[in-house]
């Protein structure tokens, strides 16, 4: 039973053949060589490098255990004679494998290609990983128990950043997984088991449908979507920072273009079918849904715009009379251009949340901006 489990799980995330690991392991090979064969090289200490291993592959497990799309599967996996024991190893474990073949892989793949990183690097980097995923699940099943669990288990996440340099790294990831998982399968499987509740809310249908204040509820009501817009902003505050030493004008456009990756501002139909169909079936959807959908995206790249001009007048001097007007015309057309995708080529057949955050179509937008700035410098 636990064979088939495992089985069943794998087969939901990597695919019924598990072809989606084979094209992940395909895409983490070319990506090596080839950055490999360009000579490119970028000093990152060994600090910097687990401790992006650690936070992204925690950031994705975390969103894979608390998705709601996979709630109604589990509901009914639920229903079987399943152990206890058995079920929080194969659900997690097949969640593990997920993040780290098809999310952590791709881009530690890049990073140990342009930071020459050696093979002890290597290792520990996934050890790293590895550890974050198990410490990522401990936390989520223990969420609103233990304190005691909780301190452990940042230190045991915090520990292997601090000990890279030190002959004692291997031993304590040795000593510290083995503990953390015997505390993880005598877990009750009930606390992976999120509430289900729909993603949307009842869509009116009547004259005048009030869709950006539905757009602010639907991020309040998502967190994630909410922290990676202030990362956004955070990011926008530290950018002037990056440019201080570039020649010249262009950064501005450059800046405009890098902040127009808001993965959620695009993804609002794609992660909620019931809500797409509702919208499709609104009669003039393009002025009641796609115009004021196109605004609020607007907004929301004008407010990472601002905040990157207002950090660039602290931190270096006087914004150009031209910059406000350059950020106005990016974010509406960034808005226009991730509007157009969503509606046109929403994206299908995701396994996952994680899946549409990381999907190479929300690179599309920003790529366009980025060689419209580049056009702008000329």
């Amino acid at each position: 039973m636990q064979c088939l489990m495992y089985k069943a799980f794998l087969r939901k995330f990597l695919g019924i053949h598990f072809e989606r690991a084979g094209k992940s392991l395909m895409i983490c090979l070319i990506l090596y060589f080839s950055l490999r064969a360009s000579d490119m090289e970028i000093q990152i200490a060994p600090f910097i490098l687990y401790l992006i291993a650690s936070v992204h592959t925690a950031g994705v497990m975390w969103r894979a255990l608390s998705s709601r799309d996979h709630a109604a599967y589990l509901k009914n996996m639920r229903m079987l004679p399943l152990e206890n024991r058995d079920f929080v190893f194969t659900w997690v474990s097949s969640l593990g494998l997920y993040t780290f073949t098809m999310q952590t892989g791709p881009l530690l793949s890049v990073i140990w290609a342009v930071s020459s990183s050696d093979g002890m690097e290597i290792l520990r980097s996934i050890f790293c990983a590895v550890n974050a995923i198990i410490v990522t699940a401990l936390v989520y099943s223990r969420k609103t128990r233990s304190l005691a669990v909780l301190l452990w288990a940042g230190i045991s996440f915090t520990c292997p950043l601090f000990l890279h340099h030190s002959a004692l790294f291997l031993p304590v990831i040795a000593v510290n997984l083995p503990v953390i998982l015997l505390c993880l399968v005598h877990t009750d499987a009930d606390a992976f088991f999120p509430q289900y509740r729909k993603n949307s809310r009842t869509w009116k249908t009547q004259q005048h449908c009030p869709v950006i204040p539905y757009l602010l509820r639907y991020l309040v009501s998502h967190p994630h979507y909410l922290f990676n817009t202030f990362l956004m902003w955070g990011i926008a505050g530290i950018l002037p920072l990056f440019f201080r030493q570039m020649e010249g004008l262009h950064f501005f456009p450059v800046g405009f273009a890098i902040l127009s990756l808001n993965t959620p501002m695009g993804i609002l139909l794609s992660c909620d079918p019931e809500l797409e169909q509702a919208v499709r079936i609104l009669p003039e959807q393009g002025r009641r849904f796609c115009l004021p959908y196109a605004i609020f995206v607007s907004l929301c790249n004008l407010t990472a715009d601002t905040v990157f001009l207002c950090s660039w007048r602290l931190l270096n001097g006087p914004v150009p009379l031209w910059a406000p007007g350059t950020a106005v015309l990016f974010s509406v057309f960034s808005a226009a251009g991730t509007v157009w995708l969503e509606w046109f080529y929403p994206i299908r057949n995701w396994k996952m949340e994680s899946d549409l955050w990381h999907h190479p179509r929300k690179y599309a937008v920003p790529v366009v901006l980025l060689l419209a700035a580049g056009i702008l410098s000329i």
